[in-house]
């Protein structure tokens, strides 16, 4: 089956109603059914569904399209990947990928196996993995981890592949000062998958002290930083099953977290979580626990990651680790393992956490922090959450702005207190002369 065939089969056997019914709420009007369209401000429904066409269209912002365009455009996916996830969950079988139906990933499964095979042939790569990171054999083929020995050693694979000038598109090879070299040169590397098992891209770990220490695939039209979630592919059963995902900053992070039963652990790659990324946590829960590294910038990246996942509607919860040591470095220690499952347990809500703080807090200072929570609560897209929140801390709110109001009473009575003695006196009134 070829591809054009294969994309027809999908829209033929899927029910573009109940594909949509997952993402949006359907009503139906006549003969078709209408909803707020997800890719703009809609407020009035001007998003229509045809079921006999097999047909979208959005008469506000004018995308449109099959069932297939629709779940692409809704997961930020190629048209290809949102007719394999369709394919799986309709039991229609995918064909065979070959270099001219995905030249992107025919490509990336070649230089996957490349990096696997070096990570045998070179000792020092395997030890670096096994003996000081300490990642076991098995979770090291698990997540597929590979090592890339030197610069040329890719540029000679690819061209004997015929896989080259894709790579060079890429930008896996590029211009060293000796010719084309990989860009991965002499780093562990750490294949990243999207959530439907796709190679997207490769992160590049040193083992020396060679600065970037990591360094991700570039951005192109195969593969962006901004919509990757390392471990996806693997957390996203796990995520249903507890209804949680455990948000971390490093790779080795979620490999040791998968390697202890932390299955729906998984991290964004070194940038701040984007709108990409929450819409692809949103389909698998509404739980995101933050587990940052134990540092100041960690807990500051964590806060403000909280305020985004709160913003969409999600629930963020704080896990806080001893000062200045990463996930990966506290789970090593077997006997440290009880005492995560209880931070897990304890972890607060990022609201309830957030209001504590404010206890410490001078009246004044806790009313504008309040305040600035109550806006960040305004931007829930999800009207019943932002209503609950919204009555939920105005009262905290009343309650403080009444103790400012009190206390400028009575700072206000003093002040006048103050000012009629000190009129007393100027007049001649009594003063204390001392001894």
């Amino acid at each position: 089956m070829d591809l054009l065939n294969f994309y027809e089969e999908v829209r033929k056997r899927t029910d573009i109603v109940e594909v949509l019914s997952e993402y949006l709420d359907l009503k139906r009007e006549g003969s078709n059914y209408k909803a707020l369209c997800p890719f703009h401000g809609d407020t009035d429904p001007s998003l229509s569904v045809s079921p006999s066409k097999g047909i979208w269209k959005c008469f506000g912002c004018g995308k449109g399209g099959d069932v297939i365009k629709f779940v692409a455009e809704y997961e930020g996916i190629s048209y290809l990947e949102a007719a394999k996830q369709l394919a799986h969950k309709y039991g229609i079988s995918v064909p065979t990928l070959t270099s001219k139906s995905s030249p992107y990933e025919f490509a990336l499964r070649k230089v996957l196996e490349f990096y696997q095979e070096n990570l045998v042939k070179f000792r020092y790569a395997r030890e670096y993995l096994v003996k000081i990171r300490q990642i076991s054999p098995e979770w090291v083929e698990k997540f597929r981890l590979g090592f890339s020995p030197t610069g040329e050693a890719l540029v000679k694979f690819a061209k004997k592949e015929e896989i080259f000038e894709t790579l060079q598109k890429l930008g896996y090879i590029v211009n060293g000062k000796k010719g084309p070299i990989d860009i991965f040169w002499k780093r562990i590397t750490i294949p990243i998958f999207d959530a439907y098992g796709i190679l997207r891209g490769f992160a590049g770990r040193r083992m020396d002290n060679y600065q970037p220490k990591y360094l991700n695939s570039k951005n192109s039209e195969w593969f962006s930083k901004e919509l990757a979630l390392f471990g996806i592919d693997r957390a996203k059963s796990y995520a249903k099953d507890r209804e949680r995902i455990i948000l971390v900053e490093g790779f080795f992070d979620v490999i040791r977290l998968h390697s202890l039963g932390f299955g729906e652990a998984v991290a964004t790659l070194g940038t701040a979580l984007t709108e990409g990324q929450i819409k692809i946590i949103q389909n698998y829960t509404s739980k995101v626990y933050l587990l940052p590294d134990g540092d100041k910038s960690g807990l500051k990246a964590a806060i403000e990651n909280a305020k985004k996942l709160f913003q969409y509607g999600l629930d963020p919860y704080l896990v806080f680790l001893p000062k200045d040591i990463d996930p990966d470095e506290f789970l090593r220690d077997k006997t440290n393992l009880k005492t995560f499952r209880n931070l897990l347990e304890k972890a607060p809500h990022f609201v309830s956490w957030y209001l504590s703080l404010l206890d410490k807090l001078p009246i004044e200072s806790k009313v504008n922090k309040l305040t600035q929570l109550i806006k960040l609560i305004k931007q829930i897209k999800d009207p019943i959450k932002k209503e609950l929140w919204l009555k939920e801390i105005e009262g905290t709110k009343m309650k403080s702005s009444k103790e400012v109001r009190k206390k400028r009473r009575y700072a206000k009575k003093a002040l006048q207190g103050h000012k009629k003695r000190v009129s007393k006196t100027k007049k001649g009134g009594k003063r204390f002369k001392g001894k």
